[in-house]
């Protein structure tokens, strides 16, 4: 049976089920569920993306020259659940002979990330406590230089078709700058739902930005977390890992570890897919008008391209040696990024909101102090 005979990313009711996706996808989803007792299945989800993801780097691309790194956030609330992930995506990556491409250590800044990358071009990226990240960035004296780290991220994330040139040190000789030809990392990263929302709302809106770049994941609200494999046995590796063979085996167009994205295999998609995006950029740019006035609209801004890094997936996951991005990887795609987006731009709506209310009220006791003070000095 084929993947794509096997995965129904369908519900019941009609609608696109997020916590199945397409293909080989679903099978390493629920190989993780199974093993991370803890785990919602967004996150399992996530992981099974970004490891697929990582398979693919510099090997396929999109019509459009986008290539398979993706950045995606799991906000867990229970620390050993998201352990419980990370180890079940290295332990799947050490047998599908990826283990050199998964870095568990956090960069200290921006340098150290791009040092990191130059290593390893196709790494994925597992982090751990990514409100830490926004928390030491917003300490004082320590804003520029720990922005650098977000700010080379999002440098990573658009250079996938080009060489990026790193920062030019003055001292180049303790300091040489890092060049990378046609990075292609992805990022999973995990954080409390409280923590990050808390720390991502006293980030200004400018260095908030970088967020634009990432699907964030929230089930927190959801303790079920929609398992699918509640009952089920574990999913047998042996389903799994020819998928990553056959990624390897992959021929490019031209040979040469740097010969840049025209030696990659392009994907097409099929009629139906690309109206359903040309109707998915339409929405996109509506929802980003809507939020423009709540300051929010930016997180839309990467909506399409980050729906079309995901289809790309999706449609290499059903059938890595003959990919097509039909209408159903199209779907499951654009409503995973329309869904988590509408979440995350509501609840910072929601933390905006309330952070307004406790400042007047912060303001509202000051007055009150302030005019008792004057009565008792007139008394």
């Amino acid at each position: 049976m084929s993947h794509s005979e096997k995965g129904n990313s369908t519900a019941p009711n009609g609608e696109v089920d997020l916590g199945n996706p397409p293909g080989v996808l679903g099978d390493i989803t629920r190989q993780i569920l199974a093993v991370s007792p803890l785990a919602q299945t967004g996150a399992a989800v996530n992981a099974a993306l970004t490891l697929a993801g990582t398979a693919l780097a510099r090997k396929v691309c999109g019509e459009t020259i986008l290539l398979t790194n993706i950045y995606l956030i799991s906000l867990i609330d229970n620390s050993e659940a998201a352990q419980q992930i990370q180890a079940a995506v290295a332990r799947i990556a050490r047998e599908a002979g990826l283990a050199d491409r998964i870095v568990h250590e956090t960069p200290t800044g921006g340098e150290a990330l791009l040092k990191r990358v130059a290593a390893t071009p196709n790494a994925l990226f597992l982090f751990d406590d990514f409100d830490r990240l926004i928390k030491a960035a917003l300490r004082d004296g320590a804003v520029r230089y720990k922005m650098e780290l977000f700010v080379n991220l999002i440098k990573l994330f658009s250079s996938a078709d080009t060489i990026l040139h790193g920062t030019e040190f003055a001292d180049q000789v303790r300091h040489p700058r890092v060049d990378i030809p046609y990075p292609c990392c992805s990022l999973h990263a995990t954080a409390p739902a409280g923590s990050f929302y808390q720390m991502t709302s006293r980030l200004r809106s400018d260095h908030l930005r970088f967020l634009a770049r990432f699907v964030v994941v929230d089930e927190t609200t959801d303790p079920s977390g929609q398992r699918i494999v509640s009952g089920e046995s574990q999913e047998p590796m042996e389903n799994i890992l020819p998928w990553f063979v056959s990624v390897r085996s992959l021929q490019l167009r031209s040979s040469g570890v740097d010969a840049g994205p025209k030696s990659l295999i392009k994907v097409e998609k099929s009629k139906e897919a690309s109206r359903l995006f040309d109707d998915h950029e339409k929405e996109m740019r509506d929802r980003r008008n809507h939020d423009q006035s709540d300051g929010l609209g930016y997180l839309w801004s990467r909506g399409w391209e980050l729906a079309d890094k995901i289809a790309l997936i999706c449609a290499c996951a059903d059938n890595p040696n003959n990919s097509v991005v039909e209408e159903r990887h199209a779907e499951w795609a654009t409503q995973f990024v329309t869904r988590h987006t509408e979440l995350l731009v509501n609840r910072l709506k929601a933390e905006s909101d309330s952070n307004a209310t406790l400042s007047s009220k912060t303001r509202a006791r000051q007055i009150d102090r302030s005019r008792l003070s004057q009565n008792a000095d007139g008394i």
